[in-house]
């Protein structure tokens, strides 16, 4: 009976999810609101199409309905990034070569979603749709609430819901059960490990996120609800990640817990998810090198650490003190026993955080606490990433990030940061725009002010917002910017 009532107090909010390429947009006698039309019907019958152009083993799979925090956007979709990459963005203009994203709600009403916002390094994307297509007020549409942040424990039961092999046509989510079986898993990349691909591929949870559940999820169910027994959602299931040559996907989930809730809170509000970073060059502990750390460290039973093998110049964690060679045991109270873990811990707490990090100093043989204000990690694929709406807004004309926002823009591997922002993008608002600032310069100075964040520098240009404005750049040149 208590399966029975969490599934049936869920499962209206769980969405069916289909995307198609435009090669595959409906001819005129087909219905556009049939996601499915391809998949079910005879492959020999002429003038039918029998696939998408392409596609992908995920080109359907399932969404969560939530609530937004925008009047405009009151029930949104969550559901996994690379289940709806490639289609249409809200917003844009539709130039024929975006895929079709298509969503069927449990109670048989289809409509188009297009993408708000999604973010290939946490593989979660979210959708807004029409309402008045569906004919139904918002208050109508059944949404799950995230609440407040899980912490899904090994052994725990849960109840998973969604759409393996697309049979929830329908609308109506499939339902199965189990437990979660570990936390933090690894889920091995797809692609030989030394292929430049591969490493393009990683996501934070090639770090070590994931629930891994006993239960298969099939094609289909990236995207799912993973409930526990009262209903309340703890993960988003997903079948990315797959061992390569394997007949099936590994059962694994985000977990909706409070890191996560900072990435899915930017979503639902349009933003670009960040980062953190430190600027150093991590390296895995060999056998015996903290051996010898005395037990009055409080580590004696920490025999594996993160190592800092190289600090990158004026880079954040140079600022906050930390030095080659220094061992990092822990993150806000969280123990860091490899590379992996630490790049985990700092990459979910975001830009403009503050780590509390505990590091053996073995050149001093003593341990210390540092507080280092983390920077952004770089953005590999600018274009993959999508982002809807500007954290800050566009100041005459210039758009700037964090000086390690896009690789594009910065030398690797990484040796030296620079202290600065870096502009994104100029558009001219009034009159000629300097010819010496253009996207990739670095602006160190505002009117002599130090500006190393985008929240700085909007800070400083707001105290003079009715006057010419003088910038230095990183290369020592001074160019003025009109009111």
């Amino acid at each position: 009976n208590s399966l029975v009532k969490v599934i049936e107090s869920s499962e209206s909010a769980i969405v069916a999810v289909a995307r198609y390429s435009s090669a595959q947009r409906p001819a005129q006698n087909e219905n556009p609101f049939d996601p499915f039309r391809n998949r079910f019907r005879n492959p020999n019958a002429p003038g039918i199409n029998t696939g998408l152009q392409g596609a992908t083993p995920n080109e359907f799979g399932t969404g969560i309905v939530i609530s937004g925090p925008n009047p405009d956007f009151q029930r949104l979709i969550l559901t996994n990034y690379h289940v709806i990459k490639g289609g249409s963005v809200i917003g844009r203009k539709d130039d024929q070569t975006s895929d079709r994203i298509v969503v069927q709600f449990s109670n048989r009403r289809s409509c188009v979603a297009h993408i708000l916002a999604a973010d290939p390094r946490s593989d979660l994307a979210v959708l807004t749709f029409d309402r008045q297509s569906l004919g139904l007020s918002f208050d109508r549409i059944q949404f799950l609430r995230l609440g407040k942040p899980q912490s899904p424990k090994k052994g725990q039961f849960v109840v998973l819901l969604g759409n393996p092999y697309a049979i929830a046509r329908d609308g109506s989510a499939s339902a199965s059960i189990g437990i979660i079986s570990n936390v933090s898993r690894y889920p091995a990349p797809a692609g030989p490990p030394d292929d430049p691909q591969t490493v393009l591929a990683e996501t934070i949870h090639h770090y070590g996120t994931l629930l891994h559940v006993d239960t298969r999820l099939n094609l289909g169910t990236s995207g799912g609800a993973l409930l526990n027994i009262d209903g309340d959602l703890v993960g988003v299931t997903t079948s990315l990640a797959a061992l390569e040559g394997y007949e099936s996907s590994a059962g694994y989930a985000i977990p909706v817990d409070e890191a996560f809730h900072r990435v899915i809170g930017s979503l639902v509000r349009g933003f670009e998810v960040e980062y953190g970073f430190l600027g150093i060059h991590p390296a895995d502990t060999l056998p015996g090198e903290l051996s010898n750390v005395p037990q009055q460290a409080g580590i004696s039973r920490q025999t594996t650490a993160a190592r800092v093998y190289g600090v990158a110049q004026n880079s954040p964690a140079a600022v906050g003190g930390l030095r080659q060679n220094d061992f990092i045991l822990a993150v806000d109270g969280k123990l860091v026993y490899s590379r992996a873990d630490l790049m985990r811990e700092i990459g979910l707490l975001g830009p403009g955080a503050i780590a509390n990090l505990r590091v053996w100093r073995e050149s001093q043989r003593k341990e210390i606490a540092l507080n280092v204000e983390l920077g952004k990690w770089p953005v590999v694929d600018a274009d993959a990433s999508i982002a809807t709406r500007r954290r800050f807004p566009v100041w005459r004309g210039i758009e700037v990030d964090y000086s390690t926002a896009r690789l594009e823009y910065i030398e690797t591997p990484f040796r030296s940061i620079p202290p600065a922002v870096v502009v994104t993008s100029y558009l001219v608002v009034s009159g000629q725009r300097p010819v010496d600032l253009q996207p990739g310069s670095f602006i160190t100075h505002v009117n002599g002010i130090p500006v190393r964040s985008p929240a700085a520098f909007h800070e400083a240009v707001d105290r003079f917002d009715k006057e010419d404005v003088k910038l230095r750049l990183y290369d020592g040149r001074t160019i003025i910017v009109g009111k």
